[in-house]
């Protein structure tokens, strides 16, 4: 097996585009913390607040951009580094059904699909 074979084995599947994407849907609408936990900047927090309002987007995006952000910020990380940070950020800040729910999904190597979620915002 080489290299690119190995690291793409090792990448976890819960914090692929498409999950990080699918998990900010679930988010509760208006809540900074879990951002705060996972160690984003305020003053950017409050820059894609105010792009999504100035683009007329629904608060889906805002929550998106942060967490994209977040794992942009987080590349030279190891992903069980990340896995273990957006964990403690879910539970944290409330949200430990979602937690429970990316824990499974990682410990099965599975992706995070917008089916598993049931949001109520």
């Amino acid at each position: 097996m080489d290299d690119e074979q190995r690291e793409k084995q090792n990448k976890a599947s819960v914090l692929t585009d498409m999950s990080l994407l699918n998990l900010a849907k679930a988010l509760k609408d208006g809540d900074f913390r879990i951002y705060l936990y996972l160690g984003l900047p305020l003053t950017r927090l409050i820059y894609f607040y105010e792009l999504t309002r100035e683009m007329n987007q629904k608060e889906n995006a805002f929550k998106q951009r942060c967490l994209m952000e977040w794992k942009e910020l987080r590349t030279p990380s190891k992903d069980s580094s990340k896995v273990k940070d957006l964990e403690y950020a879910l539970r944290a800040s409330e949200h430990g059904e979602l937690a429970d729910i990316f824990v499974e999904r990682h410990r099965l190597k599975l992706e995070l699909t917008k089916d598993l979620f049931v949001t109520t915002n």
